[in-house]
């Protein structure tokens, strides 16, 4: 049994890829309704993730950038029956394309149904986000979340433009 831990801002939670977690609506068979989104925020040692069902973006987990990355990331979006993944674009401030983002199109190909999202200072702000609002001053434990905090930014920073879209 594989079992991987990830923290999110509170709590630890374990994700057990062999058995996905207990689906909460009456038909296990039948996917919830509405659309599922995965956010992703891709670095070089480390990629944070968040969920959404389309209203509120949850920080779902940070896990490191290694070879197994693709496939965690696989098991993941059939667990959480993800449809569309939007992954945060790293431009710089005239809305050029930064050498990372060449790395972040190459990881996006793993992946169906992928958008982008510039995501620029989100790290910035996920980080001052922990400080002021999570009361959390230690660099180490800031390290642990900002990732996850960082892809809820991306994600929800898209979906209020979606919805900003649909009007």
């Amino acid at each position: 049994m594989k079992k991987i831990c990830y923290h999110n801002c509170m709590n630890e939670v374990s994700v057990n890829f062999n058995k996905p977690p207990a689906i909460t609506h009456k038909n296990p068979q039948e996917k919830p309704p509405g659309k599922n989104y995965l956010g992703i925020d891709y670095g070089a040692k480390r990629i944070g993730l968040a969920t959404s069902t389309g209203i509120i973006s949850t920080p779902l987990a940070t896990i490191p950038n290694s070879s197994q990355s693709i496939k965690q990331i696989q098991d993941i979006i059939k667990t959480y029956n993800i449809d569309t993944i939007i992954i945060g674009l790293p431009l710089y401030k005239d809305g050029n394309e930064s050498p990372m983002s060449l790395a972040v199109r190459d990881f996006g190909k793993n992946f169906e149904n992928v958008e982008y999202h510039n995501e620029i200072f989100t790290s910035r702000e996920a980080e001052e986000h922990i400080r002021q609002n999570l009361g959390i001053s230690n660099p180490k434990k800031i390290r642990e979340i900002v990732d996850r905090v960082a892809a809820s930014m991306i994600l929800s920073s898209w979906l209020y433009g979606k919805k900003g879209n649909n009007k």
